[in-house]
Parts: structure tokens; sequence; C-alpha cells
């Protein structure tokens, strides 16, 4: 029975390995290290074995045999990828120690998964995904579920590194604008932090950055409209310039609804002081948050309609 059992594990490990391959692959013998996903790192772990019985099953009946599945090679783990999974005591992959909370605790080091980011270590893609583990991990309303020793700070810290590091991979920006606003969100205190960190300007560069990157912008703008409720928040952001970033997505994505949604949760957040309506009417926001209606579905054009008589309002309304 344990024979057949351990010969069942090891074919659900293998459709695992092989179905990653093909979803995030490129073909090429360094697939894994392209991605993140090392096929030593999940044989290494018992702890994922019952995910993995359940993707056989799954990926049995719907995804066989639907895929030209590439050969999977025992040597294509590099010596770099190699390097970074002993550094960071890695048992299985960042993307399971993301997804499956309980695994954290045996499958990596965390700390040292933020180091090799301050120190930049991480590849885009490790980075892309250690962004994602943490922001996974620190979801706004609940408690953290980070290691006791890894502090907000610490988080902010390398993400921040990690922004610079890579900021021409959209992967990268994109996952760490998310964290940052989990990092940030209903937790006063690290929303401060945040702030001095140059954490605003750290969001805004990603936006501009990759402005024709539907992700990015969509991420941006709800870090934007999540981190701008307090007064001292919205006067940082307008002192950057938030407000001519968001009108320039709006024009950019005429038909996004998640773009325009959150855009229009963000200026009605700037238009809540007289000097965010001020800058707002210099740069002729009414006129771009007309098209954006005449595109956009019932939602939008209600949303939109409230934030122009915001716009019309005079004095200090808000935060």
């Amino acid at each position: 029975m344990n024979v057949e059992l351990h010969a069942v594990l090891h074919c659900a490990e293998s459709v695992a390995a092989i179905w990653m391959a093909n979803a995030f692959g490129s073909g090429v013998p360094a697939l894994w290290e392209e991605h993140g996903f090392a096929l030593r790192l999940f044989l290494a772990s018992s702890v994922i074995q019952w995910p993995l019985l359940l993707i056989l099953r799954c990926f049995c009946s719907h995804q066989l045999p639907s895929h030209d599945f590439v050969a999977v090679r025992d040597d294509c783990l590099s010596e770099e990828a190699q390097s970074i999974c002993d550094s960071c005591d890695a048992k299985i992959s960042l993307y399971v120690a993301a997804t499956v909370p309980f695994t954290m605790k045996s499958g990596c080091d965390v700390a040292k998964l933020l180091d090799l980011m301050m120190k930049g270590q991480a590849s885009a893609q490790v980075a892309a995904q250690i962004c994602d583990l943490i922001k996974r991990h620190v979801l706004p309303k609940k408690s953290s579920e980070l290691p006791a020793a890894v502090t907000a700070a610490s988080c902010m810290q390398a993400v921040l590194c990690a922004m610079d590091a890579h900021l021409s991979s959209p992967e990268v920006q994109e996952q760490a604008v998310w964290c940052l606003k989990n990092l940030g969100l209903n937790r006063p205190e690290n929303e401060e932090r945040l702030m001095e960190r140059g954490g605003a300007e750290a969001i805004l560069r990603a936006m501009t950055k990759h402005c024709s990157n539907e992700a990015v912008q969509k991420e941006g703008r709800v870090a934007l409209a999540k981190l701008t409720t307090e007064h001292q928040n919205v006067l940082r952001f307008l002192s950057l310039g938030a407000d001519q970033v968001i009108l320039d997505a709006l024009r950019n994505y005429t038909t996004s609804t998640g773009v325009q949604w959150w855009a229009f949760q963000a200026l009605g957040n700037l238009a809540e002081t007289s000097k965010g309506r001020a800058k707002l009417r210099e740069h002729l926001a009414a006129d771009v948050i007309d098209a954006a209606m005449r595109n956009g579905n019932s939602e939008i054009q209600e949303k939109g309609q409230l934030l122009l008589e915001k716009l019309a309002q005079d004095g200090h309304t808000g935060p």
C-alpha cells in the first residue's frame, strides 16, 4: 500500500511539474528558474502531498488532453537558482508557500527571502513571487501570517528595494504595489511608515514607467484609492503629481472598467480637498471624466457624475 501511495504521489508531482512547465514556462532548460518553480522543491517536502493529489485528479480530467507537454529534465535547475533555493532554506516553491499558509513554517525562511531582495540578489521572477507571498499573508483586516521575526518595516524596505532593482519588470511592479497597499491598509502606523520610506513615490514611479500595462495601472489605482483616505496622504500624493498620473490612465484606458472605477475612487479622494479640486480643474479633469463616462457602464457613469459634482464644490469637504 505504501509503495502504491508513494508512486501515486510521485505521479502527482510529475503532473504538477509538467503542467507548470506548459502554463508558465518557455520550454527551455531554464524554465524553472525563469518562473521560480523548481522541480526539486516539490520533491523535497511532504507538506504539499495532498494539494498534489488534488492537482493530479483535476489535471488528469481537464488539462492532460489539451496540452502538448514538454519534457521535464532532472538537471533543469541552474546553479544560480539552486543557490537562491538553498540560501532561503526553501523546501517548497514560493508559489505554494504563498497559497497554502501552513507550508510557510517549514517551506522557506521569509527573512532570508527579504534579505535577498534588499541585497539585489533576487531575479525579477523570484522578486515578483516573494512580493506575491508577502501580500497574501498581510491581508487587510487580518492578522499578519508572516513569522513574528518578519516586521512590516523589513517587508516594506525589501519590496521598495525590489521595485528599484526591477523597475523595468511589470510583474515585479504590479506585485510590489499590491504588496505595499496590503501592508499599509487599515494599519495607520504602517501607512505612516510607508509614506516616510517613499512608498508614494515608488507607486507613482511604477505607474508612470508602465503606463501601457493594464495590470500595473489597475493595482496602482487601487493603491492610490486605498492610501488617500487621510488628509496628509492626499497632500503628499498631490505634491507628487498623482492627479496627472490618474488622469493619464483614464485617457489611455477608455474601456477598462477596473482602471476607470478605481481611478474615479482615487480622484474622489483627491477632490475632497480644495487643493485637489483646484489641481484637477487646472488639468481639465472634468473633460477626461466625461469621456470616460461615455465609454463606461452605468456604475461608472453614476460614479463619474458624483465625482463631477464634487469637483464643482467649494471649500474643504473631506479627509
